[in-house]
């Protein structure tokens, strides 16, 4: 394996377009807490949060464009039309409530997107997530709880029962009342790179044949050696169900951070097919918070799909962003408009 040093090149500077000022929220994650004896998915406990007034840059005059200097092989994000077979007879809005056709409908669909924008050969769906509800309150910090102790403990996460879950193919939450989830509103990148290998062992018996060959060529490296391996990448396809008026998503530049100085993990369980397994997400730090440059599409509509990268196998070695910080701040003057419906797809794509 060979070893090599690589720069990512800068991002653009703001164009001289319209900002939203934003209260964005980082949080940095109590480690001392033990993964296995918290629910599914569980969220960082917060050891400090930090919250910060920052400028968000409306992408909407060049994200669309041919010669747009934003782009999943520049920053790491990027924005297409699509019209979604949901806003068409026989479907309507109230189709995304429906599980049964997510699962046939939508994410095929969301799939062979992600296929002609990114030119993969194969793309599995890791989870379908509909957001209908406002964003939940942050837990409390260590020390706030130190202080005053709950009545009763708090629990990161969310309680599943294993048998119930056909864990063969995507996981569809946010419908049923008991998986309702609002906006995310701390900065965070859903998988770290040891997050998205993780993936591929665990997650499913389909994802682990389709990467027999890239999980073999991970296991034989060592430390310092850059992969040369088929590529794969973890996206997120980001669509609102309604025009957004709040709560929109951001994005971060990953050219504007420093990803070993600005990004902490946080370990979780998660349900694989073969077992439950741990598994990394990384948090976003405010210590840079200044230089970092945060975008969103303004007023986005259910025909403007976002794309958000949390991993590139190839990125590394050909100097591109890796993964992208993202998630949902409060807009300072809108925090009272209607509320944010969205649907994300997480999926992986193999060339």
């Amino acid at each position: 394996m060979s070893t090599t040093t690589l720069t990512v090149t800068s991002p653009p500077n703001y164009l001289s377009t319209e900002q939203q000022l934003a209260e964005i929220t980082f949080v940095e994650p109590d480690a001392s807490c033990d993964p296995w004896d918290c629910d599914y998915f569980s969220i960082p406990r917060p050891l400090t949060i930090a919250c910060e007034k920052l400028p968000l840059h409306n992408l909407r005059s060049e994200i669309f464009s041919v010669n747009s200097p934003y782009g999943l092989e520049k920053s790491g994000f990027t924005a297409v039309k699509h019209r979604s077979a949901f806003y068409d007879a026989p479907y309507s809005i109230n189709s995304f409530m429906d599980e049964r056709l997510v699962g046939d409908v939508y994410i095929p669909e969301t799939e062979e997107l992600v296929k002609s924008v990114t030119g993969a050969k194969n793309v599995y769906s890791i989870s379908a997530g509909i957001r209908l509800h406002p964003s939940s309150p942050l837990m409390k910090t260590v020390a706030e709880n130190l202080a005053n102790p709950p009545t009763e403990p708090e629990r990161c996460g969310v309680k599943f029962d294993r048998e119930a879950i056909d864990l063969t193919k995507a996981y569809i939450g946010g419908v049923k009342e008991d998986q309702k989830v609002g906006p995310a509103r701390t900065m965070h990148i859903d998988f770290s790179p040891r997050g998205a290998a993780k993936q591929l062992r665990h997650l499913r018996r389909d994802i682990r044949e389709q990467a027999e060959d890239i999980i073999k060529i991970e296991d034989e490296m060592k430390e310092g050696d850059v992969y040369e391996g088929r590529r794969y990448a973890v996206y997120s396809i980001w669509r609102p169900l309604r025009t957004v008026k709040k709560d929109p998503i951001a994005v971060c530049d990953g050219r504007s951070i420093n990803p070993e100085t600005d990004l902490i993990e946080h370990v979780y369980k998660n349900l694989g097919e073969d077992g439950d397994y741990l598994t990394e997400v990384h948090m976003l730090q405010s210590q840079n918070a200044a230089s970092q440059k945060w975008y969103y599409i303004k007023e986005q509509q259910p025909d403007e799909v976002m794309f958000i990268q949390f991993f590139d196998s190839h990125a590394k070695k050909e100097g591109r962003v890796v993964g992208v910080p993202h998630g949902s701040p409060v807009l300072i003057g809108n925090e009272e408009t209607e509320l944010r419906n969205s649907v994300e797809i997480r999926c992986l794509a193999f060339w």
